[in-house]
């Protein structure tokens, strides 16, 4: 298991993938995404592949935050 604070994880999503499979971490809980509905389709799908699942919440009130856990 492991926590990432990435401050915004667009850009970063192919990093982040493969440190979590070069590190086998089974679930990784990714603070700071700052995805919204509107723009974050991509990333979702660029998170979620390669037997990667993905799962957020999203603060639609605030600019910033989120949580999204990929397992």
């Amino acid at each position: 298991m492991a926590t990432i604070n990435t401050r915004s994880v667009r850009g970063k999503s192919a990093e982040l993938l493969q440190h979590e499979l070069e590190e086998n971490i089974a679930l990784c809980v990714v603070t700071e995404n700052l995805l919204r509905a509107y723009d974050g389709d991509v990333v979702r799908g660029e998170l979620s592949q390669d037997c990667v699942w993905l799962s957020d919440v999203l603060r639609p009130d605030r600019k910033g935050g989120g949580i999204v856990l990929l397992y």
